[in-house]
């Protein structure tokens, strides 16, 4: 039995304000501010609270992920930058929460329900798609407006009481709307460590929507990846605040 079925994060794209990104201009990606906030970090509250982690990845199992580049291909996106940064993005996030999490290549998905359904077996799947876009990757339930993200996670509990299993995520990215809005998007990922590089704005998203796939909410110290506001001028990687939470619940029991 599927027990509190369901938390959402949307980021939002807020009204263009033009910021540097190398040699050219991008604009600033944003969502709404957070109502509370904790030691750096918060935990989503639906099965836990929002300094006890309720819901989590089995820190003893191998979690799976596939990813649908085929709108992303379709705005200009090019599918081998997106996995690096992807990729890049879950490393970082698995080797702090000290949780395997294994890429299962590209898949197919379709739009269901404003829910990206596939029929690869993975535990995460992470697509792109756009409000107005029709078929298969048309998500103008949950990327209205200047909704840039979405993040969907669903979990089942336990024979240990009080503990809940995070068992699946979707997360899906409006590729028209960060490709309109950054221009990230048109040049290969940087490899270089962060203090030798311009922060990357598509990265800071990835992160920011796979911590909110992992359980972590919204906080209000800027210094986080998981802040309201993507910022261009802070490293593109986890704060602090961001890599105690992350941490903290990696230290959970294996289910």
């Amino acid at each position: 039995m599927i027990l509190g079925v369901t938390y959402r994060r949307m980021v939002r794209i807020a009204n263009p304000v033009v910021v540097a990104v190398a040699a050219a201009a991008a604009a600033t990606l944003a969502i709404p501010p957070a109502a509370a906030d904790g030691p750096g970090y918060k935990y989503f509250k639906s099965r836990g609270s929002a300094k006890k982690p309720g819901a989590y990845w089995n820190p003893c199992a191998v979690v799976t992920y596939g990813i649908d580049y085929t709108y992303a291909q379709r705005v200009g996106m090019r599918k081998r930058w997106e996995r690096q940064r992807w990729q890049s993005a879950i490393a970082e996030v698995s080797q702090t929460l000290g949780v395997t999490f294994r890429y299962q290549g590209a898949v197919k998905t379709k739009s269901v329900r404003a829910h990206p359904r596939t029929s690869s077996p993975v535990d995460v799947v992470i697509t792109f798609g756009n409000a107005k876009a029709r078929g298969k990757y048309g998500y103008r339930k949950v990327l209205k407006g200047q909704i840039a993200g979405y993040t969907r996670i669903r979990w089942r509990g336990t024979s240990r009481k009080g503990r809940y299993r995070i068992t699946s995520a979707n997360i899906v990215i409006d590729a028209k709307q960060v490709s309109r809005f950054t221009d990230v998007w048109q040049s290969a990922p940087d490899i270089r460590p962060a203090r030798e590089r311009t922060p990357d704005l598509l990265r800071t998203l990835y992160i920011h929507e796979f911590g909110h796939a992992v359980g972590l909410d919204h906080v209000r110290d800027k210094h986080q990846i998981m802040y309201p506001q993507l910022q261009s001028d802070r490293p593109d990687t986890l704060g602090s605040g961001d890599r105690k939470g992350l941490r903290r619940m990696g230290q959970q029991p294996c289910f």
